[in-house]
């Protein structure tokens, strides 16, 4: 857990040095091109993934079912836990998009799919 914590502080000071904003909303990317990228997003039990902000529209599927945390860029956490579903399918529109970091509170391997459409 520290060292994910140190991890995350570590590249947000690349980050806030880079001046830039991380728009990687996944953890691996699986497929691009000029209409959509396909991420693999998967937290272990406890790891968190960096601040990033959400640019363009989105569907996401959870491929297991954990309990998550929602971080502030300062990443100290936002609201309750979130228990995500076995297959819960959500599409997040240009109105409903931000920014945030992720930590998988949960017993179990977070997973979900996320399609991005450019």
């Amino acid at each position: 857990k520290a060292r994910d914590i140190f991890r995350l502080l570590l590249f947000r000071t690349q980050q806030q040095r880079d001046n830039e904003e991380c728009t990687e909303i996944g953890t691996r990317r699986l497929f691009q091109d000029e209409h959509v990228r396909i991420w693999e997003f998967r937290l272990e039990p406890g790891q968190a993934c960096p601040f990033h902000v959400h640019k363009n529209p989105y569907i996401y599927m959870n491929l297991t079912s954990s309990l998550t945390q929602e971080l502030d860029d300062k990443f100290c956490t936002v609201g309750e836990p979130r228990f995500q579903k076995l297959h819960e399918f959500t599409y997040v529109t240009l109105q409903k998009l931000g920014a945030h970091g992720v930590q998988n509170v949960g017993d179990n391997v977070f997973l979900q799919f996320i399609v991005e459409f450019l």
